[in-house]
């Protein structure tokens, strides 16, 4: 018997295969409903092991609103399964809430039933009706044309910059003529920096790091890439929090003092903001941002949006 949380029922039929699947949103706090989701996310990602809180912690933000999960069962069996992390951005002061889709998980017993495709659509309409701003993800090679061509998400392209941890080159990448830090965050969407760094605290503890600086403070992971077999530690900025664009360069020299890594990695939507601060971006060749507008027209804005806000940071 498949307990959920609510008494959301919508049914589909698969005409080829003479079949019945429902989706539902589900509790991933109930034993009975994570057990197999787990089971369902070990086949499809191959993980050999899913420990029952992973979803949780990785999901689970403490803003205004709680995360959405929706599950496709047939004959009580979990087929397939998509997470949407809530997310409470700022645009010209005010809160709104947008949702991050995750996680997206189908049987391969029971490919070809459109269930990732109409898991969505029903989230489209649910997340609307809750005020939701937009649906908004980084899909891999596999989801995005079905993002893209079938569900009509947007993409933004992405950029990148490798600042090298030398205090006497930061100069070449720092932009000389810095804008006022309020014009920077005019009608752009920003990314709730203290919520982030909260749940990926949660997540990965003491690996998530964080410097501050008056007001103003950058957080991240250090991470490891191999170049010519020699493995070279880099600094992934997450995300950052600036309330006056002259601390930059002290954030900066204050990871730098306390942690040991080559270099500093900026990755981000293309109409970010804060990329006014840096020169020598480049485009970066990664999951690029999708977006689905709900109950605001996006497009006029810009998304100031870091790896940091990623489920897979």
């Amino acid at each position: 018997m498949i307990i959920t949380s609510t008494n959301y029922f919508l049914p589909y039929s698969n005409s080829q295969d003479n079949m019945n699947y429902i989706i539902e949103e589900v509790n991933i706090e109930d034993e009975k409903i994570i057990r197999p989701i787990n089971r369902l996310l070990e086949e499809v990602f191959g993980f050999a092991a899913f420990a029952d809180n992973k979803l949780k912690l990785n999901t689970g933000t403490k803003g205004t609103q709680p995360s959405l999960y929706l599950a496709a069962i047939e004959d009580g069996e979990i087929i397939g399964f998509n997470a949407f992390i809530s997310h409470t951005f700022f645009l010209n002061n005010k809160p709104i809430i947008s949702y991050q889709s995750c996680w997206t998980a189908t049987s391969k017993n029971h490919r070809g039933k459109k269930i990732f495709q109409n898991i969505i659509e029903e989230a489209k309409k649910i997340l609307k009706a809750r005020n939701a701003a937009f649906i908004f993800g980084y899909p891999n090679v596999n989801s995005h044309p079905i993002f893209i061509h079938k569900l009509k998400f947007i993409e933004y392209p992405s950029v990148k910059l490798n600042i090298p941890n030398l205090s006497f080159l930061w100069d070449l990448f720092l932009n000389n003529h810095l804008p006022n830090v309020e014009d920077l965050k005019k009608d752009a969407i920003l990314q709730n920096d203290k919520e982030l760094f909260a749940l990926k605290k949660g997540e990965y503890g003491d690996k998530i790091i964080k410097a501050a600086v008056n007001n103003s403070f950058i957080w991240g992971i250090i991470r490891h890439k191999i170049l010519k077999g020699i493995k070279l530690a880099y600094f992934s900025i997450g995300g950052m929090e600036i309330s006056d664009v002259n601390d930059v360069k002290q954030l900066l020299k204050k990871l730098s003092q306390d942690n040991k890594f080559y270099y500093f990695q900026f990755v981000s939507a293309q109409s970010n903001t804060w990329c006014h601060l840096f020169r020598r971006l480049t485009p970066a060749k990664t999951e690029d941002l999708i977006i689905y507008d709900l109950n605001v027209d996006s497009s006029q804005y810009h998304y100031n949006f870091f790896g940091g806000v990623k489920d897979v940071f």
